[in-house]
């Protein structure tokens, strides 16, 4: 996500302590509030990244059933490919694909992350820092604070689950890759 490249600065007249005060709630509000959307972008890409190792295993599941279909009628109808041609070629594009199921497998692993506090831990930590809770400015102030960690946490478990994907998808687009490969090949020893 890109930064703004210029960052509009907005003064606010102090009329008295309290319009003060309000303005300090009204920020805290509104950073509590981003902080929230980005907690929860954050969670819907990581979502969409388990979904999509989870479409990765599927397409896995299709080709690697194609390949085993295909192959006991290869090998009765070899011609002059001899059958250690047809073993490597299978195998190369067989554990190409077990590569990709495994790295897709380990883009849907759910890591320890940080989480929010129970009900029980938030209750006694608000009442053992109550004078940090007494305006609407703290109490967002909090809130805004734990969605950052929460969102940075997520955000890094997210950066290595985006890496997995990665490469799942490139171990599946080279299987692929080699099934015209060596199909290629077996075309030019039968000419």
């Amino acid at each position: 996500m890109k930064k703004p490249k210029k960052i509009i600065k907005v003064k606010c007249k102090k009329k008295n302590e309290k319009q003060h005060e309000y303005d300090y709630d009204t920020l805290y509000d509104y950073i509590c509030d981003f902080s929230k959307i980005k907690y929860q972008h954050e969670r819907d890409r990581e979502d969409s990244i388990i979904r999509q190792a989870s479409n990765m295993q599927t397409a896995f599941s299709f080709v690697i059933i194609a390949l085993f279909t295909i192959a006991p009628v290869i090998v009765q109808n070899r011609g002059v490919l001899s059958f250690i041609f047809l073993l490597i070629a299978f195998s190369s594009v067989a554990i190409v694909l077990m590569l990709c199921l495994v790295f897709a497998t380990i883009a849907q692993h759910r890591k320890k992350q940080a989480t929010l506090p129970t009900a029980e831990e938030h209750t006694q930590f608000i009442e053992d820092n109550k004078d940090s809770f007494v305006t609407q400015a703290q109490r967002s102030k909090y809130m805004a604070k734990t969605y950052e960690e929460l969102e940075k946490s997520l955000h890094s478990n997210n950066g290595k689950r985006i890496k997995y994907v990665r490469l799942s998808m490139l171990f599946f687009y080279i299987s692929i890759a080699l099934c015209f490969i060596w199909f290629f090949i077996a075309i030019c020893k039968m000419v």
